[in-house]
C-alpha cells in the first residue's frame, strides 16, 4: 500500500475513533484522547491530501477549539500550529497571523526549548510570507541558536523547515551563496527522513535556485523533487520539479518545451491547493514567454499574476512581479508607464529589506534611463546597490549589474 493510501486508512480509523470518543460522556481525560485524536487526524489528511484540505481544517480546528475549553496550552500550541500550516498554504495571511500572535503568547506560557524552537519558527514564516524579511529573519536566527531538537510527530521536520526558510529569507535579503549553502544542507538533511520531507525540501531548493538563477543546483533539485515526488506520490514535489525543469529548458532556448513543462508544473500545483508559491512562478512563466518573443502573451499572464497578487494578499514576490510587468512597458516604449512598475517595485523591495528584488527592479530601471539617454541617473541609481551586495559574485543577477554599471561609467 502507498503512502497515500495508509494515511487514508489511518484517517478514516481515525475519523471512527472521533465519532465514538465525542459521544462519551464529557471528562478531562476523554477530552484530551478527543484532542489528540483530531491532532493526528489533521496531520494524516495533511499527508494524504495535501496541507489545504478542508478535512485536516477540521480536524486542527476542533482539537484547537477542545484545547482551548481544556485550557491546555501544550495540545493547544500543536493545533496552532497544525491550522497556521494549512493557512499559509492556502495563502490565508490573516488567518496566519492571527495563530502567529496565539502562538508568542503560548511561548510565554511553556518557556522549554521544544516551545521556544517551534513557535520562533512558524511566527518566523508568517512574518517572511508577510513580507516582513528583517523580523522573520530575527525569530529564525533564534532558532538556529537554539538548535535541532527532538520535535513530536509533525506533517514534516522542524529542523529542516528552519534551514529551508532561512535559506529562502537570505535569498531574497540579497545573500545568495548563503542561500544556496542552507537549502543544500536542509536537502542533505532532509534525506534522512521520509520521502514526503525530501521531496518537499528539494521543491523549496527549486525555489532557491530559480530566484538565484543558478542552473546547477536548480538540475539537482528538481530532479530530486520530480523523482521523489513522483515515486512517492507526492504531488507538490512533483509539479514544483516539472517547473524547475521547464525554467531548465527556457534557459536552454528550448522555449515552447520550457514554457509546457512549467506551465504543467503551475497547474499541478494549482490542483494539489497549496498556492503560496503561484506568484513567483506565475511571474517566472511571464518572463519566459517574454524572452520566447510572445510579448502579447507574457503582458496576459503577467496581468493574471498581478491579480492573484491582490486577490491572495501573497507579497513577497510583488516587487519582482512588478519589476517584470515594466520590462514589458519598455519592450513596447511605453517608457512612462516602465518607471511606474519599477518605481512600484522598488518601493516593495525596499519596505521588505529584499535586496535581491531591489537590485533586478535597480537594474531595470537603470536600463530604462539608459536607454533615455540618462547614463549619469543610471549610474546613481546603480551604484548604492551594487555596492550593497556583498555575495554572489558568479550569480547572472550580479554580473549583469556589474557590467552595466561599468558601461555607464
Amino acid at each position: 500500500m502507498s503512502r497515500y493510501g495508509a494515511e487514508r486508512e489511518t484517517a478514516t480509523l481515525l475519523e471512527r475513533a472521533a465519532n465514538i470518543v465525542e459521544g462519551l460522556p464529557r471528562t478531562p481525560d476523554r477530552v484530551l484522547h478527543a484532542i489528540r485524536i483530531y491532532l493526528r487526524l489533521g496531520q494524516a489528511y495533511f499527508r494524504s491530501r495535501g496541507l489545504t484540505a478542508p478535512q485536516s481544517e477540521r480536524a486542527f480546528a476542533r482539537a484547537w477549539a477542545l484545547s482551548q475549553e481544556s485550557d491546555d496550552a501544550v495540545q493547544l500550541f500543536q493545533a496552532t500550529i497544525g491550522r497556521m500550516a494549512g493557512y499559509i498554504a492556502g495563502a490565508r495571511f490573516d488567518g496566519a497571523g492571527e495563530m502567529a500572535q496565539h502562538l508568542a503568547g503560548l511561548m510565554q506560557r511553556i518557556p522549554l526549548p521544544q516551545f521556544t524552537f517551534a513557535g520562533h519558527l512558524f511566527i518566523a514564516i508568517a512574518q517572511y510570507h508577510g513580507g516582513s524579511l528583517a523580523q522573520a529573519r530575527a525569530h529564525l536566527d533564534q532558532v538556529l541558536e537554539i538548535g535541532e531538537l527532538p520535535q513530536p510527530p509533525a506533517f514534516m521536520n522542524f529542523w529542516v523547515l528552519t534551514l529551508t526558510y532561512v535559506a529562502l529569507t537570505l535569498m531574497q535579503q540579497g545573500y545568495p551563496d548563503q542561500a544556496r549553502q542552507r537549502a543544500q544542507q536542509a536537502l542533505a538533511r532532509a534525506a534522512m527522513e521520509s520521502p514526503y520531507v525530501y521531496a518537499t525540501a528539494a521543491s523549496w531548493a527549486v525555489y532557491v535556485s530559480v530566484n538565484a538563477r543558478d542552473a546547477g543546483t536548480l538540475a539537482i533539485a528538481a530532479e530530486i523533487a520530480q523523482r521523489a515526488g513522483g515515486e512517492n506520490g507526492e504531488l507538490m514535489a512533483t509539479a514544483v520539479g516539472s517547473f524547475g525543469n521547464g525554467w531548465l529548458l527556457a534557459q536552454r532556448g528550448e522555449s515552447a518545451a520550457g514554457i509546457t513543462a512549467m506551465q504543467a508544473g503551475i497547474d499541478a500545483l494549482r490542483a494539489t491547493g497549496q498556492v503560496t508559491s503561484l506568484p513567483a512562478m506565475m511571474t517566472t512563466l511571464a518572463e519566459a514567454c517574454a524572452h520566447a518573443g510572445d510579448l502579447d502573451e507574457a503582458v496576459r499572464r503577467i496581468a493574471e499574476t498581478q491579480a492573484f497578487i491582490h486577490s491572495s494578499g501573497e507579497i513577497r514576490f510583488a516587487a519582482e512581479a512588478y519589476r517584470v510587468e515594466g520590462e514589458m512597458h519598455r519592450a513596447r516604449n511605453d517608457f512612462a508607464a516602465a518607471q511606474r512598475a519599477f518605481a512600484r517595485a522598488l518601493e516593495i523591495a525596499r519596505a521588505q529589506g529584499a535586496r535581491w528584488w531591489e537590485l533586478r527592479a535597480t537594474v531595470s530601471q537603470a536600463r530604462l534611463l539608459q536607454q533615455q539617454g540618462k547614463r549619469a541617473a543610471a549610474r546613481r541609481a546603480l551604484a548604492p546597490i551594487v555596492g550593497a551586495i556583498t555575495e554572489g559574485d558568479d550569480s547572472p543577477d550580479v554580473c549583469a549589474a556589474r557590467k552595466l554599471l561599468a558601461a555607464l561609467a
